[in-house]
């Protein structure tokens, strides 16, 4: 049975991280991270992003932005299973954003 109802999209949580081995566009990174529901620059180089976007789509956003010298990692991420020693504001940030895809995972 088909619907014609508009596919529900739910909001997923990816890790970015670049190496940058070569000079870089630092405007036309923060455009292209722009494109996220929201997003953090957490640590030198790494970015939590809030998205409905696949972490293909985002390879596909960046590489162009990137140098032969530069290295680029993206995952999904599991907010409920994030460990580690940050600061306080990225721990709220990673619970609001968990907070929000659990939302978008329910049925309207």
């Amino acid at each position: 049975m088909s619907s014609n109802l508009p596919a529900v999209t739910s909001l997923r949580l990816i890790h970015i991280s670049i190496n940058f081995g070569s000079e870089h566009d630092t405007e036309e990174i923060k455009k292209t991270f722009s494109k996220a529901v929201d997003w953090i620059y957490y640590m030198p180089n790494c970015w939590l992003v809030l998205t409905t976007s696949d972490t293909g789509r985002w390879y596909a956003r960046l590489l162009p932005l990137l140098g032969d010298l530069d290295t680029m990692l993206i995952c999904e991420v599991k907010p409920e299973e994030i460990t580690g020693w940050i600061g306080r504001w990225i721990i709220d940030w990673v619970q609001k954003s968990q907070d929000r895809i659990f939302k978008s995972q329910q049925p309207s």
